[in-house]
Formats: structure tokens, C-alpha cells, sequence
């Protein structure tokens, strides 16, 4: 991947009214290539799709990108301030799933369509196979462009303590959209014949709206007598309503095993709520913080490896969700010396469970996995230089 990018910005100010900000201007062009192989089944008792094979693809994109944006910020009086963003922005889907690589898979039914026993051990039919393709990764992925705008309000109410306290708006509009998409998609047979496999990758398509508000406190407590005048405490809470909304086209809504759409969802990864507390001692060589973060539920993805499939000319794709979670970590550090710091850190104290959820129309939510990280202890030394 290749980026080129220039800018212009200019920085202005009204002494009169206390406010200042900038505006400004940047092109980026991106251009990428990709090299990679198309892998056909292995399957003993259909010989007819391939053995195994690899083929060489190759993929090239390129995009460009104009991105104004606008910062203004106001000062009320000596100690509150009020910001206002607004800009257009990119985000990039991740390298590793720009690469070209899908690996077509075909395994035998129980029984074909019509209720016949699939088993045996010679070269089967056509309607006793699922023919399938599954990739996390698509070369000509582009950015999902945001319109996106933040307002806040910071009031430092205890500023040489770092007391402060603060109250986020924030607003996105999205297009571009990554989801995974599931469709037909014909491809070669070793006899020259094309077979149709029920691929699934991600893909540009739909939109989404993101929008929030985050409050968040922050302090230390200077005022306490030695020795707790080293304590300090955090917080924020943030609670966001997101939507996705794509085209009313079944290779990509949310469908149920009965062919049932399912409809819009919430943007993927993004929880309705979440919190974060922290408490934490700084005074002389003593660095202790400890953190409890939560959030609740959110959208893993839409149609993942086992969470799809083909049954009775249905190609249904199920949401999977991470279920709510809050984990407690920590560390205490021990300065030595001006360049030296030894210390512990520890995640996941309370021993939390995570859990996925899989929804249905009729059949509802059900549990499809669970499992746990364990605690987890480290012994550290810093040194700096």
C-alpha cells in the first residue's frame, strides 16, 4: 500500500471574543496491490470441482480522498471551554484484510434436497454438496467515509489538582460501510463446468449513524492529609445509538434460517453503553492504579464462519453478539532509582466469563459460546536512559 498526501490549514483567532481554531484541507491518494491464490476444494467424492489446486490472483485499487475539516474552540471564562469539530474523515479497512485469498470448500450433506441418504464413498452428486467460500479479506475494500461533528464542554474546576470534568456530543455519518456479504458465485470445475459457491466477504455497502454523548470527571485529591494526599480518581460514561442500514438485498440483510430478514443492526463493535472507573495513588516512588471497565453488549458480526450456510437454497447469515462485559485490572509500581521502575500488573482480577450470543427471529437469543482468559500477572522492570 501507497499513501501520497498534501495539506493546507490556516489557524485564526478573535482576541475580542477569546476564540480561536483552524481550517484546512487534506488530499491523501491511496493506491494498493495485492498477490495471492484462489484455492479449489479437495473433496475425495466430488473430483469433478478440483483437487486442491492453488491459482495465482492478483488485485490492484486506488482511491482518492479530499478531507476538509474545521477546530474551534471558545473560551467562556478563565475556566471552562467549549470546542466545536467538524470535518470529513477515512478509516481504512485493516491491511491484513486487504489480502487476496479464498479458499473454496465443498463437504457432503447427510441428504440431498429431496431426503435421500447422501453416504457412500463413490463421486456424489451435486445436491449432496454445500459448496461454500469464506474470507475475512477483500483486496478492493475501500475507507468508509464519515460526516462527522463533536461538540463539547470542559470545565477545569480544580485545574492544579487536574480536576476537570466534561461533556462530549458527537455525531458520525457513514457510507461505505464494511459488512460481510454472503452470495452465489460461480467458479470453475476441473470437468469445465461453473458450480455456484455461497461466498462470504466483506464488502463496501450501506451506511451507518453514530451518535452519542460521553461525560467523564477526573482528580486528584491534594487536599487529603499525608499520606492519602497522593489519591486520585476517574471516571467517564458514554452512550451511543448507532445504526446500519444497507440495501434490501437478502446476499447481505441479516437472514434467518427460514428466510426471514432480519433488518437493520447496530453498527459493528459499538456498545449502546460503557463506563470506566479508576482509582489511583502517585506520591513519591509509589505509582498504584487499579480500573474497572464495562460495557454492554455489542455486534461481533453477521454471518461468521458458523454462523452461515446454504440449507434448502436459503443462504442464511445469523448476528453473533458479544454479551455485556466488565473486567478489573491493575498495577503497582515501585521507582528504584530515577531510570529504574519495577512493578506488577494484573488483568482480568475479577475472573470475568465472556460470552457470545446468537439471534434468531422466532427461536430468539441463545448462548453459542463461552469462555474465560483467566487472571494474569506480570512481573515488570522499566528502565529508561
Amino acid at each position: 500500500e501507497t499513501t501520497r498526501s498534501a495539506y493546507v490549514m490556516a489557524d485564526f483567532g478573535i482576541d475580542e471574543y477569546r476564540v480561536d481554531g483552524n481550517i484546512g484541507v487534506r488530499v491523501v491518494r491511496t493506491e494498493n496491490s495485492a498477490s495471492g491464490y484462489l484455492v479449489y476444494p479437495n473433496q475425495v467424492r466430488a473430483p469433478f470441482l478440483g483437487a486442491g489446486e492453488a491459482e495465482p490472483i492478483a488485485a490492484e485499487n486506488s482511491y482518492t480522498d479530499v478531507l476538509p475539516s474545521l477546530n474551534v474552540r471558545w473560551e467562556l471564562n478563565d475556566d471552562l471551554l467549549m470546542r466545536f469539530a467538524a470535518s470529513q474523515a477515512i478509516a481504512r479497512p485493516d491491511f491484513g484484510d486487504m489480502q487476496a485469498y479464498l479458499v473454496l470448500g465443498a463437504s457432503v450433506r447427510d441428504f440431498d434436497s429431496n431426503g435421500n441418504s447422501c453416504t457412500g464413498t463413490g463421486t456424489t452428486t451435486l445436491d449432496c454438496l454445500n459448496l461454500t467460500g469464506d474470507s475475512y479479506d477483500n483486496p478492493y475494500l475501500e475507507p468508509m467515509k464519515a460526516n462527522q461533528y463533536d461538540l463539547s464542554l470542559e470545565w477545569y474546576f480544580d485545574p492544579d489538582r487536574g480536576g476537570m470534568t466534561w461533556l462530549n456530543l458527537f455525531h458520525k455519518d457513514i457510507k461505505d460501510y464494511f459488512r460481510r456479504q454472503t452470495e452465489l458465485v460461480p467458479f470453475p470445475g476441473v470437468d469445465g463446468n461453473m458450480y455456484d459457491y455461497l461466498v462470504t466477504r466483506p464488502v463496501n455497502i450501506g451506511t451507518a449513524r453514530i451518535t452519542g454523548a460521553e461525560l467523564g470527571w477526573n482528580q486528584f485529591f491534594t487536599f487529603l492529609p499525608a499520606p492519602f494526599d497522593g489519591l486520585g480518581m476517574s471516571a467517564n460514561y458514554t452512550y451511543i445509538d448507532s445504526s446500519t442500514r444497507g440495501p434490501r438485498d437478502p446476499t447481505v440483510i441479516p437472514t434467518d434460517t427460514d428466510g426471514t430478514l432480519m433488518g437493520d443492526l447496530p453498527a459493528d463493535g459499538l456498545s449502546e453503553r460503557a463506563y470506566n472507573v479508576a482509582a489511583f495513588y502517585e506520591k513519591g516512588p509509589w505509582q498504584l492504579r487499579f480500573a474497572y471497565n464495562w460495557r454492554s453488549e455489542y455486534l461481533l458480526a453477521v454471518g461468521a464462519n458458523g454462523y452461515n450456510g446454504g440449507d434448502g437454497g436459503i443462504a442464511w447469515k445469523l448476528p453473533v453478539y458479544a454479551d455485556a462485559f466488565g473486567q478489573l485490572d491493575g498495577s503497582i509500581f515501585y521507582r528504584i532509582s530515577d531510570n529504574v521502575q519495577i512493578g506488577l500488573e494484573m488483568n482480568n482480577l475479577n475472573n470475568a466469563e465472556q460470552r457470545t450470543i446468537m439471534e434468531q427471529v422466532d427461536a430468539g437469543r441463545h448462548v453459542t459460546s463461552w469462555f474465560v482468559n483467566d487472571r494474569r500477572y506480570a512481573a515488570t522492570i522499566r528502565m529508561t536512559f
